[in-house]
């Protein structure tokens, strides 16, 4: 059962989620939300969708929350606010399981928030039933279909019956009828993902923990839920590739996760063997044959991908892909899972490489004119890791994936010369190396910019050559035939452009005043410049 808990510790879902800022006009457009699902509780009672015992219940939880809301501010009234407007979302798709869900939360929301701050992120709490909800910020406690039926598996795997009897009656309760199969939603939007959505790793880790409860609590309606919870994964939760299928951990995504297919595997097998299910063990098949296909493609040769073409695991993630695949290969007997396995396990203990790229060029720090002012620092990394770049004295720390790496570090205002380049690496497993790079070259800038301009009737045209700067200051020197004199500020310009002059009338000498960022300083003669009076 340690794969189940370190699931029940993993399986929260990871990413920005939009965060609700309080706003002086929250009142007036929370409580439209909060009509509309009224509104919508009475439209599920009219459709036959929603008994009206039942939508009065869900009603009264309504007020309640929302008059607790009214009392709170700061975070504690952002979170409860995010979950109101969650709820209120689905307001036209209200039915027995999905309103029972939504507003059984809502309750558990409002109960959390009038006495309680906000959890952190990704921490997990549990009502009465030993529901499970999620800490998400901007959306309360949220509903968690794969954290409760990793628990629901803990549970049994720990023979606490009764509290297993009780969380897989409460979740059979909650799950949404999908034609003849039962789906059990995420009541949040995520990424470009809008609520409700479906998971088929949760699906399958349904599967599997409702026919175990079966197989140790005798009750055939955990095998009637357990096989609806399979029979809503072929199709929208399984991604067809050449390879074979490949579960979808999001209904909305085409991302091929591994741990998602690894432990759907893992589920499957376990819930078809449990209640035989022929259908359940063809697809275990698939979608093993697939992985066992596209496995070398998520490993780089020193950890794993996260998912095709995406980012490499994190340490979590990497152990819990090392476990499923131990846990195949035990249980199927093949040294292809276990060595993959113990490949993957390795990576934990061999230092990032780190090979030295070619030197930057040089960089001109003084002043600070927001070009070529940092260094650029060259290498190649094998892994993920925490990157630390010291140019002379300066340092900078970054999280940095595999690859050839550019990255720029301010050296500081130091003075002209060159400079020691150190790269340290600490890989998610606490593995180090380091490596000194070239020198890095600093310089100041003292040529003045190459400048070339003329005048097109009352229009100053000009071109400059300067690698060193970003802009010019421009001034343009103005003297009449009585040595009159006077100077026009013309700004901040590009190193090309033109500007259309207004003299005071009579007869100009012009002369164009250049300045690079660093002040060094080129005068062009324009020409003669004739204003009429």
């Amino acid at each position: 059962m340690n794969v189940m808990r370190l699931i029940l510790k993993l399986a929260c879902v990871v990413g920005a989620l939009a965060v609700l800022a309080p706003s002086a006009s929250s009142a007036p457009k929370l409580g439209v939300e909060v009509a509309n699902a009224r509104k919508g509780l009475d439209q599920a009672v009219s459709r036959g969708h929603l008994d009206p015992e039942g939508a009065v219940t869900f009603r009264a939880s309504l007020t309640r929350a929302y008059s607790i809301w009214g009392k709170l501010s700061g975070p504690r009234a952002r979170e409860l606010e995010g979950v109101i407007r969650d709820v209120a979302g689905q307001s036209q798709a209200y039915n027995r399981p999905r309103a029972l869900t939504l507003f059984s939360m809502l309750e558990f929301n409002a109960d959390h928030f009038a006495d309680h701050g906000p959890l952190a992120s990704g921490r997990d709490t549990q009502d009465d039933e030993g529901v499970v909800y999620r800490a998400f910020p901007g959306h309360g406690l949220q509903f968690h279909p794969l954290a409760n039926f990793a628990k629901l598996n803990s549970y049994l795997g720990a023979n606490r019956l009764d509290e297993a009897s009780y969380l897989g009656l409460a979740l059979i309760a909650r799950g949404v009828p999908k034609g003849d199969s039962l789906a059990w939603e995420y009541n949040f939007p995520f990424g470009s993902g809008r609520a409700p959505w479906t998971s088929g790793m949760a699906q399958s880790v349904a599967a599997q923990a409702l026919a175990r409860a079966e197989a140790k609590l005798a009750d055939p309606a955990f095998a009637a839920a357990a096989r609806k919870a399979f029979r809503a994964i072929p199709g929208k939760l399984v991604r067809p590739l050449p390879e074979g299928p490949f579960v979808r951990l999001y209904s909305f995504s085409d991302l091929a996760v591994l741990n998602a297919q690894l432990q759907s595997v893992v589920s499957l097998v376990d819930y078809s063997l449990t209640l035989e299910d022929p259908a359940g063990q063809e697809l275990a098949g698939q979608l093993r044959a697939a992985a066992a296909a596209l496995l070398p493609r998520f490993d780089t040769g020193a950890w794993t991908l996260y998912a095709l073409g995406a980012n490499e695991s994190t340490l979590d993630y990497q152990r819990y892909v090392v476990s499923l695949l131990k846990r195949i290969g035990a249980r199927d007997k093949d040294p292809f899972w276990t060595g993959y396995g113990s490949k993957f396990a390795a990576y934990e203990d061999v230092p990032p490489v780190l090979t030295p790229g070619a030197a930057g060029p040089p960089s001109y720090p003084r002043p600070v004119d927001g070009f070529r002012d940092n260094a650029q620092v060259r290498f190649t990394l094998s892994k993920i890791s925490s990157v630390t770049i010291q140019v002379g004295s300066s340092r900078r720390t970054l999280f940095v994936g595999r690859g050839q790496k550019s990255i720029e570090v301010y050296p500081g205002k130091v003075p002209a010369g060159t400079y020691p380049v150190k790269v340290s690496a600490t890989d998610l497993a606490g593995n180090k190396a380091e490596v000194e790079l070239p020198d890095a070259t600093v310089k100041v800038d003292t040529v003045p910019p190459a400048v070339t301009a003329r005048l097109v009737g009352k229009r100053l045209v000009w071109r400059a050559r300067d690698a060193e700067t970003p802009w010019l200051d421009l001034r343009l020197r103005l003297v009449n035939d009585y040595h009159q004199g006077r100077v026009v500020t013309l700004g901040k310009t590009p190193l090309r452009g033109s500007m259309r002059l207004f003299p005071k009338p009579g007869v100009w000498h012009t002369t164009l005043v250049a300045r690079d960022s660093t002040g060094n300083r080129t005068e062009v003669p324009v020409g003669v410049l004739r204003a009429a009076k």
